[in-house]
């Protein structure tokens, strides 16, 4: 496994820390991917004239069964090296709150809803430094045996650990469809919000050329329930957390449906009037509006980061 320089966010320091089943002893990026091969070495000579400690075996079992425990998607993120562009777009076009933190350089967006729907998120410049990514944060209670758990299920790790404080360490991953997620730490409980963006981030989404196997990695790492939707080649992932939001990977039918990443979707209460204006401000890969089951209508574009961006309308009265 190959340790890529990439995404090294700058409201970040690079932080020292890692794990793995039964085990907190790295003091380095390159030691975590190490303990990890030494793993994935470990399983792959295993046989049945080599069999595994029964004591070692249980204490690994126990472990992944606490990693199988609820990780919500509770925040997401834009950063790029034209940020300014970047934000002022998103906010002319959903009207979304912002408020920039100038000691972590970093602009956090209201976007979530009312009734627990939608999370909030945020923009970072890259300065030139790291390539630009849209991505969504999953929150773990043990991040050490987290990265180590995503790196023998075939994650690549994009950066180091990355310490903020009174936020909590975060780690920047690359899944087998080559996707950017996020890992999180919180440093403690997340916090409650008072006031919602009526334009709240709802969803996310995967299109890969290997989506079952993409499925499978995050079953493995998560825990998280997926369910072969009616469209063909498309799976739903809950992390039953009970917040959060919610996702689907699907299987990408021609290169040009691929995603390149992670694809977020934004509630708003007419696709075609948000297609129209996301055109206005210069937005480009316009499509839609479709209908995928009654009910449900949906587009997408790319933003001036060339990230894209869904857009999600659910009409009950249509069903």
């Amino acid at each position: 496994m190959k340790v890529k320089p990439n995404f090294v966010l700058a409201v970040f320091s690079a932080g020292l820390l890692a794990g793995g089943c039964g085990a907190k002893q790295a003091t380095d990026t390159d030691t975590v991917v190490e303990a990890a091969e030494v793993v994935v070495d470990e399983v792959v000579a295993a046989t049945p004239t080599q069999p595994a400690d029964d004591g070692a075996d249980e204490n690994c079992e126990a472990d992944v069964a606490a990693e199988a425990t609820p990780h919500p998607v509770a925040h997401w993120e834009i950063c790029a090296e034209n940020i300014e562009e970047v934000i002022a777009f998103y906010t002319a076009l959903f009207g979304w709150e912002t408020q920039y933190y100038e000691e972590m350089d970093y602009t956090m967006a209201l976007t979530n809803g009312p009734d627990g729907m939608g999370v909030s998120g945020g923009f970072c410049d890259t300065g030139g430094e790291f390539p630009g990514h849209l991505t969504v944060y999953t929150m773990t209670d043990d991040l050490d045996a987290s990265v180590a758990a995503a790196l023998v299920a075939g994650a690549d790790m994009l950066a180091p650990l990355m310490p903020v404080e009174g936020v909590g360490t975060m780690a920047m991953m690359a899944d087998p469809s080559g996707a950017t997620f996020a890992l999180m730490e919180p440093s403690g409980p997340i916090e409650e919000y008072t006031t919602f963006s009526d334009r709240p981030v709802v969803y996310w989404e995967i299109i890969a050329n290997n989506a079952e196997e993409t499925v499978e990695f995050y079953e493995t790492l998560f825990g998280w329930e997926s369910e072969l939707s009616p469209m063909p080649g498309y799976w739903m992932l809950a992390s039953g957390a009970g917040f959060g939001i919610h996702g689907g990977i699907g299987q990408a039918q021609s290169d040009e449906q691929l995603t390149n990443g992670i694809k977020m979707y934004v509630a708003v209460p007419s696709i075609e009037d948000a297609l129209a204006r996301a055109a206005e401000l210069g937005a480009t890969d316009i499509v839609g509006p479709m209908t995928v089951t009654e009910g449900v209508t949906i587009g997408s574009f790319a933003g001036p980061a060339g990230n894209h961006v869904g857009l999600f309308l659910h009409n009950p009265a249509a069903e």
